[in-house]
């Protein structure tokens, strides 16, 4: 439908439909393997990016080339609405600023993301108890156990849409409190820990898999180094060992240098 009605020639893309709702991660997957860009964005109804956000998320991927992911700033509070600030007949608040900073770690609104690292995390999951939350903050969890990654402190590039009924308008009292000040939302109540046991088990999967492409990646540069026969290529396969750092870039510092790790 966006396409469709789009006042401008649309681009080239290809759309997947489903017949039943199974949920915002399996359709963020199956758009994945019908796309074939190296990298990508999600978007969705309740999404909107400015124009500098593809541009500065292309721009931190090209400066930092051992990354997965790069993240960027969100709007939020007042700033998600651009209607007076009211919401129905309430006035919005300002999020609390821990969820400001939960969100903008787990949505993957404003993620750009490496097609590798996706592949290798395995996606979203899917399962019935991921079709209405949590889904965002497993994936998360994953590409930060796996993946290093930057998050650019600048100008927010997306706008998270506040909609009757949606994620952010469902958890809105959630969101203007204090972590533990306000009652569980039902799905957090009814389904939270076994969403964490799913989760605990996906990652626990994730290490094993990152043991054995670890193994193997020592194995070769061990083979590389061997051929070439110099110690200072014999001292680095020894001293070989991967880290995952996600540094946290500042706008007032150098372009690339990160100020916090």
């Amino acid at each position: 439908r966006a396409c469709s009605e789009c006042p401008y020639a649309p681009p080239n893309y290809t759309l997947v439909e489903h017949q039943e709702n199974r949920g915002a991660g399996v359709s963020r997957n199956d758009g994945v393997a019908a796309g074939k860009g190296g990298v990508i964005f999600f978007g969705e109804a309740d999404d909107v990016f400015y124009e500098h956000h593809i541009p500065m998320c292309w721009d931190q991927l090209r400066q930092h080339p051992n990354v997965g992911f790069a993240k960027m700033r969100m709007d939020a509070g007042r700033e998600y609405l651009e209607m007076s600030f009211v919401f129905g007949d309430a006035p919005v608040q300002e999020l609390h600023p821990h969820w400001q900073v939960a969100i903008e770690d787990t949505s993957p609104m404003n993620l750009c993301v490496r097609r590798e690292a996706h592949n290798f995390i395995r996606g979203f999951p899917d399962g019935e108890l991921f079709h209405m939350d949590m889904e965002d903050g497993a994936y998360m969890m994953a590409l930060y156990e796996a993946y290093g990654g930057v998050k650019w402190l600048g100008p927010p590039s997306t706008l998270y849409v506040r909609r009757e009924g949606n994620g952010l308008d469902r958890r809105m009292v959630q969101f203007t409190n204090a972590p533990g000040s306000v009652p569980l939302g039902e799905q957090d109540e009814v389904h939270g820990d076994a969403r964490f046991d799913l989760i605990d088990g996906m990652l626990a999967v994730l290490r094993d898999a990152m043991v054995e492409y670890h193994a193997i990646d020592d194995l070769l540069l061990g083979e590389a180094s061997a051929l070439t026969a110099t110690p200072e290529n014999d001292k680095t396969a020894l001293e070989h060992v991967p880290t995952h750092p996600y540094p946290i870039l500042r706008p007032d510092l150098p372009s690339g240098r990160a100020a916090v790790v």
